[in-house]
């Protein structure tokens, strides 16, 4: 009988210990994983269903009448305490993958939001470019020029810059398109629009006006420097190399030139300029006039 009770003894003192260590990890977990978005409490309620096995343990324990009955009643709540705590780690197992697979879609989703969001804006850029590009010469268009000079205008009112305009044209056009056709007319506006844009490239903008007028804009330029960099492009046309129909064909073109004024309106220094121009077709063409 002394045996029993000492036997009793022990296991309840080892009953005590695993009570209390059980007793921390519930709270630990109640800390840790408590659930506070959907309002339950998986965490709280392991604690709760430990601490109902850990008290009919030691009920039992109390009521045991041998060591043989005692082990049983330990072994039995032990398991459903290990039970409880399986279908718990279960749950929040599966809770877990739940939250690893939404997590995934979810960054999916972005991702495909952003490659959307990519091709769009390239698609945006794409279809800006084209409505500023001239699709013949593949130079700034007359609304590209436009925004140019509205930039412009504002920086040589202010006084932070000084311009230069050309207009261009080329020479006997209309006659290179009824005797060689539109094709031929096509490719000679072509290769002007090339050589004026490799002549100029990081010097002046240069932009196709209409039909075979082109506008060059000569920002930080005086007239008479202006002058000298407009007969270079003269020059660069008059010695293309140009055949239609198989037979050589001389291509020229002329300038007109004018300062832009300070407080002057792009469209009335332009027009200026363009008098020029035709003031330089007067004067025999393939050359270039100040006004």
């Amino acid at each position: 009988m002394k045996s029993l009770r000492a036997d009793v003894a022990k296991l309840q003192s080892l009953l005590a210990e695993v009570s209390g260590r059980l007793g921390d990890m519930t709270r630990y977990l109640i800390a840790e994983l408590e659930d506070t978005t959907s309002g339950s409490d998986p965490g709280r309620l392991l604690g709760e269903q430990v601490s109902e096995e850990m008290r009919l343990l030691s009920e039992h324990t109390q009521e045991a009448s041998d060591v043989a009955s005692l082990r049983e009643q330990v072994t039995r709540r032990l398991a459903m305490i290990d039970q409880h705590f399986h279908v718990y780690r279960e749950r929040e197992d599966a809770k877990l993958a739940s939250y690893r697979e939404r997590a995934e879609r979810m960054r999916d989703r972005v991702e495909e939001l952003e490659t959307q969001a990519t091709s769009l804006q390239d698609s945006l850029r794409r279809e800006h470019e084209l409505a500023l590009t001239d699709p013949l010469t593949t130079l700034p268009n007359r609304l590209a020029y436009e925004r140019h000079m509205a930039e412009l205008e504002t920086e040589v009112r202010e006084g932070r810059a000084v311009a230069c305009l050309g207009a261009f044209d080329i020479d006997h056009f209309k006659t290179i398109n009824d005797s060689f056709g539109h094709a031929a007319g096509d490719a000679v506006l072509r290769i002007v629009g090339h050589a004026l844009a490799t002549t100029l490239e990081g010097r002046a903008f240069v932009a196709r006006y209409g039909g075979e007028e082109f506008a060059v804009v000569f920002a930080g330029f005086t007239a008479d420097a202006a002058l000298v960099l407009a007969r270079e492009l003269c020059a660069t046309v008059e010695g293309l190399a140009f055949h239609a129909s198989q037979k050589p064909v001389r291509v020229t073109m002329s300038g007109g030139l004018t300062t832009m004024g300070a407080g002057e309106r792009a469209a009335t220094a332009f027009d200026r300029a363009d008098r020029a121009l035709y003031a330089a077709k007067r004067a025999g063409r393939n050359t270039c006039v100040v006004l």
